[in-house]
């Protein structure tokens, strides 16, 4: 059996993989906040063991290794993709002392969702905090401000999953540690700017 996307198998996340996954490569998921002069970056996360969140955080934290930036451990509880969960994740970001300058999401829904909690307490994007998502949905770029995140490419994803498939089953050995990984890349919008000088 193929997984679909890394991260994201047909089975819980504590049993080991049997076969082999396709996914998108991720380590460059905090890039443009780091290259913008953000300094303090928050990481807006899924729910805790989650493979995809896993994935996503590891690679946002090679992305601001690359920098010389390191990912703090999570101040955000863990929770789930959705948009409810990235609005009440409003108030723990208020709470924090500094705040970051820019949050890192799991996911667009989650992003979008902050900056819906933002914007309620008084907070504007990206004027006083840049957000960046991940998956690139078509909500994306309708929001506004429109949301920078990174996008990658699904249609790709499953055709080369669908192509181990039917390589499996018609006979072809597959190893079942076989991983594929295609690249992502960022769709730069308005939700990210450099942070603004410290009063």
């Amino acid at each position: 059996m193929v997984s679909p996307a890394l991260g994201c198998p047909p089975w819980p996340p504590d049993q080991a993989w049997t076969s082999p996954k396709v996914g998108a490569l991720t380590p460059v998921g905090g890039a443009p906040s780091a290259e913008l002069g953000h300094r303090d970056i928050a990481y807006l996360c899924g729910p805790e063991g989650n493979v995809l969140d896993t994935e996503r955080s590891d690679g946002v934290a090679q992305a601001l290794a690359a920098h010389g930036l390191a990912l703090p451990e999570a101040r955000f509880g863990s929770r789930d993709f959705s948009l409810e969960a990235g609005r009440g994740a409003a108030a723990e970001f208020v709470a924090l002392a500094p705040c970051p300058t820019a949050v890192i999401c799991a996911s667009d829904q989650l992003a979008i969702g902050l900056a819906s909690g933002l914007h309620a307490r008084g907070l504007r994007v990206p004027d006083d905090v840049s957000l960046i998502g991940f998956d690139d949905i078509q909500t994306a770029e309708l929001v506004i401000p429109p949301l920078t995140t990174v996008r990658q490419d699904r249609l790709q994803i499953g055709a080369q999953a669908a192509g181990l498939l039917l390589r499996q089953l018609a006979g072809a050995n597959c190893a079942p540690d076989k991983i594929v990984t295609l690249p992502v890349s960022f769709q730069i919008r308005n939700s990210t700017s450099a942070p603004r000088p410290a009063a």
